[in-house]
């Protein structure tokens, strides 16, 4: 039962129950009050003729101006007079040492004792009674403690975390510069800001003026991607114009990265010096690094330098872009202080903003930029284009003078296909790059769509594979690879991968990697390389190869759960010296900056042959326990053979310790990251090397050691078995296991006068020393006429004889060669 006759929210309503709009009845206003009114009275006659009502909460306002044992605070309201009628607040500002006060009176713990030594901790708020005499806590004050160490344990276990993660995954100091346009940039070494590049992190503020914490931000790869890259995480908050610091972490739960101990290769004989060592006109250990002087885009054909007085034609420059990325070029030309370069430039080049300075520093050590480069394509550039044959070549050959791989090329089409021995400075001019870079090349001369040259077939391997060309064309028209699958003989052929290559890029040599599936129903397979214009051309070709290959296109050093060690082991171009000068930079101090989620250790030693990296290996790079040994060598090799001399010997010895130490690598389970051999100078008076001859040697480490290398890791050492008629190759455990050529120069030929000479009709039969398992595919040329038809007339358990049909006549006396390719027994 109500003590009003109506409530307050029926008389004050502005509307009535049907929801029409009333006005307030003064009668209704004026009984309630009256009702109102007695209630009061009467229930302070009950109390003795006072009424006090309670205060629901008071709060203490501790504004620190006490101490942490003796708290000032200031009620928000005035404290009732009985005991225990209000519940009271206070905030804690400092940790207390001792018994505590509060406005003079003792605070005490739910159970009447004096607050213990850290009881009431910074931060936190605590509900209390005033009992007279003394405050009494609501809480526990002894669980209170607990709770609160407890939760100080799981900050500092999660600050822990977060740290860990840092060192685990990689923590860098960012700045966050907001204003009209938002960027976030790393600061570096010398106080410079460098753009954030190719990675995504997850940021968490650090800096007491951060508005936000934490966020998140997408990083882009400036300049080379415009969009975030897949699941990067988006910024949270809006900033004002300022800088912000901010420590930045890759996310601390990744999942571990599968560790594979396969080698890899790092090629740099072309791909980082074009074949070209210092020249001799290059002053020697000179600072050379300058600003780009005018802005260029991406894709020109040159950059312009403060003061090109350093760069010479035919040497190489090496030029850091906008977006950080370093990479080498070949100088053409020099117009005044522009550069004229190949390749095109591969990033933008602001004036003030890219850097450019000379490739080399002296005739063994190049710069600081080009070790950095070296570092970037270790740490950036997908795995797959290091990768080495796991499981044996489905096909390979350097062209070489003599041997299986000799005349592996037929013409396609009206094309001609000469071969030209190695040589160093291309046409003889300096400015021009060098052609024949491997080895023995070939010279395809097309003039018409779809002429060039093409391998011969050769048995298809199986799924994920990888075809490997050097190629090079002279003129700028496009070009065109084709990988090409069939049954033996041409039969219902089709194409298993394409690629078209503009002339542009292929100014300079360059290693091409074209990955492919090869179709399991398919026998055979050949590679075509061919011209893409009605107008004459010529492609040179000097290495082609096909594997199976599953190599990642991810980089080879991965973040996980927990911290990769990546130990540098080699000569001084690991370990630098950088004490003597700056421009002796170490490859592992720009690598330590690209992969900061690892552990980057510097175990180089200056002048280490390769033997030397076998002495010490127990003692200098085992006890590491590495995950990725970056092994780099070669120079030393170069000067001063382990062999003593360099011929006859220095190539077979340096190859077989290369393969030694890269199975003791894997043997204590750390990927081997090899670093190929470089170029090398024009000349070294301090070591009486001229005209080349370092350079010369650096090649035939670089070509005899990558084939070597990827045979014996695989099990395919080549065995050569000689006949009396010729001599064949042979290789362990894989598919394509036979590759003959026949010597022709038995088969004499029969002068028949001014008119000229004329072959045997019918030549005495060729038996190769193999037994073949079905019947192989053969071809046969003579030196001055076109390609003969060879036919195989018997196989044997001695040997594959073969027949060279028709009689061929010439006036320039020639010789007939012949090949066969196929399954030995």
């Amino acid at each position: 039962m109500s003590v009003f006759t109506k409530l307050g929210n029926e008389i004050a309503s502005p509307v009535d129950a049907a929801g029409n709009p009333r006005a307030v009845d003064n009668g209704d206003m004026q009984r309630w009050m009256t009702e109102a009114e007695r209630m009061f009275v009467a229930l302070a006659a009950e109390q003795g003729g006072s009424l006090t009502l309670p205060n629901l909460m008071i709060r203490f306002s501790n504004a620190g101006t006490g101490t942490a044992n003796a708290i000032v605070a200031t009620p928000t309201l005035p404290l009732p007079a009985a005991p225990g009628t209000a519940l009271l607040t206070v905030n804690i500002v400092a940790d207390n040492t001792g018994p505590v006060t509060l406005n003079g009176k003792p605070l005490r713990t739910n159970s009447g004792n004096e607050i213990a030594p850290g009881g009431l901790t910074a931060g936190s708020i605590h509900a209390f009674l005033d009992l007279g005499d003394h405050f009494r806590l609501l809480s526990d004050q002894a669980s209170a403690a607990i709770v609160a160490a407890a939760e100080g344990l799981a900050n500092a276990a999660a600050a822990s975390a977060l740290e860990a993660a840092g060192h685990a995954t990689g923590a860098i100091d960012y700045v966050y510069l907001a204003g009209s346009t938002a960027s976030l940039a790393k600061a570096v070494d010398d106080g410079t800001l460098v753009p954030a590049v190719g990675v995504v992190r997850r940021v968490s503020a650090y800096d007491a003026a951060m508005p936000v914490q934490p966020f998140n931000v997408v990083c882009t790869a400036t300049g080379e991607s415009a969009v975030p890259l897949p699941g990067a995480y988006q910024k949270d908050g809006t900033f004002g114009i300022g800088s912000y610091r901010f420590r930045v972490t890759q996310d601390a739960f990744q999942a571990d990265t599968p560790l594979t101990i396969a080698p890899a290769y790092v090629e740099q004989f072309l791909t980082g010096f074009h074949a070209r060592g210092m020249l001799a006109d290059e002053t020697p250990s000179i600072a050379t690094e300058q600003a780009v002087a005018v802005t260029h885009l991406a894709g020109e054909g040159g950059v312009t330098a403060t003061d090109a007085t350093p760069f010479l034609p035919g040497a190489c420059v090496t030029v850091m872009h906008d977006n950080g990325r370093y990479w080498t070029y070949f100088i053409r030309g020099r117009v005044g202080d522009a550069l004229l370069l190949r390749p095109s430039l591969r990033w933008q080049c602001t004036a003030g903003v890219a850097r450019l300075e000379r490739t080399w520093f002296n005739q063994a050590h190049p710069g600081k930029f080009y070790m950095r480069q070296l570092a970037q394509r270790i740490a950036r550039d997908p795995a797959l284009g290091f990768a080495l044959p796991a499981r044996g070549r489905a096909f390979f050959t350097q062209l070489l003078e003599s041997g299986a791989g000799a005349g592996t090329l037929a013409a396609v089409g009206a094309a001609t296909v000469a071969y030209v021995a190695e040589t160093t400075l291309g046409q003889g001019l300096v400015n021009m790059p060098p052609e024949s870079t491997i080895g023995r090349a070939a010279y395809i001369a097309c003039n018409d769509v779809y002429e060039g040259a093409e391998t011969v077939e050769f048995t298809a391997p199986n799924g994920p594979c990888l075809a490997r060309l050097v190629v090079m064309a002279r003129e700028t028209s496009p070009i065109i690879i084709r990988i090409i699958a069939s049954v033996p003989g041409g039969a219902s052929s089709r194409l298993a991968a394409t690629r078209i290559l503009s002339g542009v890029d292929l100014q300079l040599p360059r290693y091409i990697d074209i990955p492919f599936y090869a179709p399991g129903d398919a026998e055979v397979l050949r590679v075509q390389v061919l011209s893409q214009a009605a107008t004459a051309q010529t492609i040179i070709v000097d290495q082609i190869e096909v594997f199976e290959c599953e190599a990642s296109a991810q980089p080879l050093i991965q973040p996980g759960s927990r911290r990769p060690r990546v130990v540098g082991f080699g000569d001084s171009w690991v370990s630098g010296d950088e004490v003597s000068t700056p421009e002796r930079e170490a490859i592992m101090t720009q690598l330590a900056k690209e992969l900061p989620f690892a552990e980057v250790i510097n175990a180089g030693h200056g002048g280490d042959r390769v033997d030397a990296l076998l002495a010490r290996f127990d003692t200098d790079l085992a006890p590491l326990r590495p995950d990725f040994v970056v092994l780099n060598t070669a120079t030393n090799d170069a000067y001063t053979p382990g062999s003593g001399t360099f011929d006859p010997n220095a190539i077979d010895y340096y190859c077989r310790q290369m393969q030694y130490l890269v199975s003791r690598i894997m043997e204590i389970g750390a990927k081997p990251i090899i670093i190929g051999p470089p170029a090398l100078a024009e000349e070294d008076l301090g070591s009486s090397y001229t005209d080349w001859e370092l350079l010369d040697r650096a090649r035939k480490y670089s070509r005899h050691f990558y084939a070597r290398l990827a045979s014996t890791l695989s099990d395919q050492d080549a065995i050569i078995v000689s006949g009396p008629n010729g001599y064949a190759r042979k290789y362990r455990g894989g598919r394509l296991e036979c590759e003959i050529e026949a010597l022709a120069s038995r088969h004499t030929n029969d002068p028949i006068g001014s008119g000229g000479v004329i072959f045997t009709s019918d030549p005495v039969p060729w038996t190769f020393p193999l037994p073949f398992v079905g019947i192989p595919l053969v071809t046969a040329s003579q030196s001055v006429s076109s390609l003969r038809t060879a036919t195989v007339s018997s196989i044997t358990e001695s040997g594959c004889v073969i027949r060279v049909s028709s009689p061929v006549q010439s006036d320039v006396a020639g010789v007939i060669s012949a090949s066969a390719v196929g399954r030995w027994k």
